[in-house]
């Protein structure tokens, strides 16, 4: 049988199932990175036309499982160049550190430290929070995470569920994960994969 989702703005979905259903799978569909064998993926704006899915993709933040590090301070990584970052550009990449609790790696490290290649020298958690927060600083229509908070505790799981939340207020949040991140998230809907196999 097909899947057939409609979202909406302003609307989360939550994406569940055991390992090997097809969470990443679907998530990778959405963004062109895997080839669907049947059927179709429309993207409609708000006067519900259709636009293309190349023109759809550049208004989506996306965060994968293992979200690349480079080389490179922790602004440069969630702005993604390394000169000319306007004051605003600065302020809100600050925001986004804040409410994404990262300020402790400033604190300790400084503001032009290294991450390392692939993040060798900050934690998992540290990985996901400042891929998450460079989806964010695209200020996207819609944001789409594949299991973001795998590395995470609990405290630190609400903690970034709260500011996907507040960033993405009247946008499209879309999310491979367990049920329990549902509770950070309101107006969602979960889609679980175990029920579509029966």
């Amino acid at each position: 049988d097909p899947i057939e989702l409609k979202i909406k703005s302003g609307e989360s979905l939550l994406v569940t199932g055991a390992s090997g259903t097809g969470k990443s799978t679907l998530l990778n569909s959405l963004m062109s990175f895997q080839e669907i064998s049947h059927g179709q993926i429309n993207f409609r704006v708000n006067d519900n036309s259709k636009i293309s899915s190349e023109k759809a993709i550049e208004q989506i933040g996306y965060v994968s499982q293992d979200p690349f590090i480079f080389n490179s301070s922790i602004f440069e990584n969630i702005i993604l160049k390394d000169k000319g970052i306007s004051k605003n550009e600065y302020e809100y990449c600050m925001k986004l550190i804040k409410s994404l609790k990262l300020e402790d790696l400033l604190d300790q490290k400084g503001k032009e430290f290294k991450l390392g290649e692939g993040g060798k020298f900050i934690s998992g958690g540290q990985k996901q929070k400042i891929s998450i927060a460079r989806a964010l600083f695209k200020k996207p229509s819609i944001i789409i995470l594949d299991e973001p908070t795998s590395a995470l505790d609990k405290k630190n799981t609400k903690v970034v569920c709260e500011a996907i939340q507040y960033f993405m207020d009247e946008s499209i949040i879309i999310i491979s994960s367990h049920d329990e991140i549902s509770k950070y998230f309101y107006n969602n809907r979960i889609f679980n994969l175990d029920n579509f196999y029966k």
